[in-house]
């Protein structure tokens, strides 16, 4: 018979023992549901942000199409846009400046004609001396880079004196030069130290006004944005303040009347129209919370029939971190067009 004082301790050291495993076995619960609940947050903030994602998507390409047809109809202008399915004429500014579109809340939209900005595919050597150095790029290295974008371009195999052809880009593991002319500004990131050479921060606030179109020499001072007025003509950022703030009073009819505006004697090509767009856009869509955004171009070729206008370059950015994907590019009747396309045609009318 056992008795009590010999029965105590065991009992005390099973308890002993018993007590942190059940403490155990509901950590282990615990952890289970916590880590179900946070599995479940995750699954909710990728549901919302693919719910975002898709009608962001559906919008802008709305956006997109009243776009399209408001400046092939040749109807920009200083009003904001309406709604597709009121009456009078939908307009908008083409200057890049954003703006609330009053059927689509939490939606804004950007359009630049492109004649506004900085045409990287018909700058001289000075242009592109200045544009490197926008960028960010040192002083001891901007020849360099000149040299290497020449040799980028041209179709011979010379090497400049500070250029690198075929053979330097094979020793360096990169993608022979381009050997044509630039089509489009991604191109650049292809050529030998470009990365290395510019300053990210001073580039990021350059991309924005500049572009790449060699097949087309127009300027447009009435809708160029203040980066752009300064990298070309030479504008301070006060001047360039000053000729967007008269501008929108009343638009420059010459390069001449632009150069008054800021006080100095600015005599432009009489062969150049300085006052047009030249029938490209650059669009974009942005959600109030900047977690999304959509990028486009509209290419107007009026002097066809078939196909008046094309749509290209579309990209929605799904993140803050800036992931690309490919936009939805099935719109009913609006091909997309090659870089092998003849040129697009005569520009559009003017605001």
């Amino acid at each position: 018979m056992i008795s009590v004082p010999d029965f105590a301790p065991d009992l005390a050291s099973r308890r002993g023992f018993a007590l942190p495993a059940v403490l155990v076995v509901v950590a282990v619960v615990a952890l289970v549901v916590l880590a179900e609940v946070s599995a479940l947050r995750g699954l909710a903030r990728e549901t919302r942000a693919a719910v975002d994602q898709a009608r962001l998507d559906t919008q802008a390409l709305d956006l997109e199409a009243q776009v399209a047809w408001i400046v092939a109809t040749g109807r920009p202008g200083p009003d904001a846009m309406t709604r597709p399915d009121d009456p009078g004429d939908a307009k908008l500014w083409i200057d890049g400046r954003p703006q609330a579109v009053n059927w689509a809340p939490g939606l804004e939209v950007a359009v630049q004609d492109e004649a506004g900005l900085v045409n990287l595919g018909i700058l001289d050597r000075a242009g592109q001396a200045a544009f490197l150095r926008e960028a960010g790029v040192k002083p001891d290295r901007v020849a360099i880079m000149l040299d290497r974008l020449d040799d980028y371009v041209d179709g011979d195999g010379l090497v400049r004196t500070d250029g690198a052809e075929a053979g330097d880009y094979a020793r360096a593991g990169l993608a022979p030069p381009l050997n044509a002319p630039l089509d489009r500004i991604a191109r650049l990131n292809g050529i030998l130290g470009w990365r290395e050479a510019i300053d990210l921060n001073a580039w990021s606030r350059l991309r924005e006004a500049v572009v790449v179109d060699p097949t087309s020499a127009a300027v447009n001072i009435n809708t160029a944005p203040a980066p752009a007025l300064a990298l070309e003509f030479g504008l301070t950022a006060n001047q360039a303040r000053a000729v967007i703030a008269r501008r929108r009073e009343r638009p420059f009819l010459s390069l001449e009347d632009l150069g008054r505006a800021v006080g100095r004697r600015m005599v432009g090509d009489s062969e150049r129209v300085y006052g047009f767009p030249n029938g490209r856009f650059a669009v974009k869509v942005k959600s109030s919370t900047g977690r999304a955004a959509y990028h486009a171009r509209i290419v107007l070729t009026p002097r066809d029939p078939e196909r008046p206008f094309w749509i290209e370059e579309r990209t929605l950015l799904v993140d803050t971190n800036h992931r690309e994907t490919p936009a939805r590019a099935d719109t009913p009747f609006v091909p997309v067009a090659s870089f092998e396309t003849p040129d697009p045609g005569r520009p559009a009318r003017a605001p």
